[in-house]
């Protein structure tokens, strides 16, 4: 606990409103501020855990689990104190970890509400030192709040921002928003606001903490009903199909040359179209097979229906157990008792580990076999909106060039490149973005989209020379 006396710390909190937006009323802000500042004027508190990826939590010292929020909600921000027995891991946030990296207990000593100014600003104490204190802004805008850190200079050391205007940066100053004709709210502010604020930010937790979870569930869900599709239309061609039947029989019985080769014949008034590169007695038994395979997808058809409609039962069930989850440990178990196997994933090895150039402080990937290409394009971690080569129409290298908008000279020389490792000198390139591309049915074989090319008549002795300093992926 801090030996700090006479500290002056002020609580800077901005209300700015539109009228599109019901908002607080500043006299129910003050009237809240002053009747529970005894619960956290002078009090100590912990680093952040952040709730949500809009709230904030600052938990009290004491044992009472009393804690301060910050509560970033684009409808109505606010801040508050409150109670709770439940226990949070704080999510990932960066803004979090540079408030953990700048001390682990803050104390608030003084507060102020500048109603003139729609400021309320907060002064922390982090030591015994003046010069380590911080100040809180916390600018409440509709649809875009702002939490603002900074120190006794007041430039900015960190920041938990929301605004259209884009995030100040770190070192700069901070400067007060102006007060252009702001009005009060029509909300009144009080606890049992506060309250619900608290329980809609931990149901928004529960939703971001368990989104993968959720969505994998969910895409399993979308896959099995667009299955039932494709299985209720398998069989309604089955049914179609086992028209055959009837077809071949009549065939058969018709006293036609069955080793005749025809297009099409006539039977009973009614026009039967063959493949005329095959004997009518070949396509008699292609007949056979096609309702031989008719009746089997349809005696699958009930079972396959079943299991996918189980599936989603299965996994509606798992999402609403989540969902109703009284609190997070026991959501916690429910996610660990149904974990998905995942794809497992491939390994770089010597012999996929691919090989890259530096040319003008960008990297130029490639490979040179197909399990070089297959890792480069389909595994290996990079921004998806990097420029993919390949040469037209002809197997070769895969070419990832580390850039989202390379130069004219970069984009020829990956070309060059491209053509260079097929052995040729001229040659048609093409170039796309890597999202374009996709798996063919062979190791290494890329299927693309959307792209465009280029004509190389020559490739420059510096690109060959270049060529020669590539060197293995580590």
């Amino acid at each position: 606990m801090f030996n700090y006396i006479k500290v002056k710390i002020t609580f800077q909190y901005i209300f700015l409103y539109n009228k599109k937006d019901m908002r607080f009323t500043h006299s129910s802000i003050e009237k809240y501020l002053k009747e529970n500042e005894h619960l956290f004027l002078g009090k100590a508190f912990f680093s952040p855990v952040v709730l949500s990826k809009d709230t904030l939590l600052f938990f009290g010292a004491e044992k009472n689990r009393q804690f301060i929020a910050f509560d970033l909600s684009t409808k109505n921000p606010c801040f508050y104190t409150n109670k709770t027995e439940k226990f949070f891991e704080s999510l990932n946030s960066v803004f979090a970890s540079q408030l953990r990296a700048i001390s682990n207990e803050f104390m608030i000593v003084y507060y102020e509400f500048k109603k003139d100014d729609f400021v309320l600003m907060l002064h922390m104490a982090t030591s015994n030192n003046p010069e380590e204190d911080l100040y809180f802004y916390f600018e409440i805008f509709p649809n875009h709040p702002n939490l603002i850190v900074t120190d006794i200079h007041n430039k900015i050391i960190a920041s938990f921002y929301h605004s259209k205007k884009g995030e100040p940066e770190n070192g700069s100053k901070y400067v007060l928003p102006k007060n252009e004709k702001l009005f009060d709210g029509e909300i009144v502010f009080d606890q049992d606001f506060a309250v619900k604020s608290f329980e809609n930010s931990i149901q928004k937790r529960r939703l971001e903490k368990y989104q993968d979870f959720i969505s994998n569930l969910q895409g399993k869900i979308k896959k099995c009903r667009t299955k039932i599709l494709h299985i209720e239309e398998d069989k309604k061609n089955a049914e179609l199909q086992q028209n055959y039947q009837q077809i071949a029989d009549n065939l058969l019985i018709s006293g036609i040359n069955l080793k005749q080769r025809l297009t099409s014949v006539q039977i009973d008034g009614k026009s039967i179209q063959l493949d005329g590169s095959k004997t009518i007695s070949e396509n008699i038994q292609i007949f056979y097979k096609k309702v031989k395979k008719a009746k089997e997808t349809i005696r699958l058809v009930e079972t396959n229906l079943e299991r996918a409609k189980n599936e989603i039962e299965l996994y509606e069930s798992i999402l609403q157990q989540l969902y109703d989850a009284p609190n997070e440990k026991e959501a916690d178990k429910i996610v660990a008792s149904y974990s998905f196997k995942k794809k497992r994933e491939i390994a770089v090895t010597e012999f996929n580990k691919p090989w890259r150039i530096n040319y003008q402080g960008v990297y130029f990937y490639f490979g040179k076999n197909s399990s070089q290409n297959d890792y480069l394009s389909f595994v290996m971690k990079q921004d998806r909106q990097f420029t993919w080569v390949h040469i037209k129409e002809r197997s070769g290298s895969h070419i990832v060039i580390a850039s989202i908008k390379p130069t004219d000279d970069q984009l020829l020389f990956a070309c060059e490149l491209a053509l260079y490792l097929s052995n040729m000198k001229t040659g048609e390139v093409q170039y796309t973005r890597k999202k374009n591309i996709r798996r063919g049915h062979s190791l290494g074989e890329a299927i693309v989209k959307n792209y465009s090319s280029i004509k190389i008549n020559n490739i420059r002795e510096h690109s060959i020379e270049l060529f020669k300093t590539a060197t293995r992926c580590n």
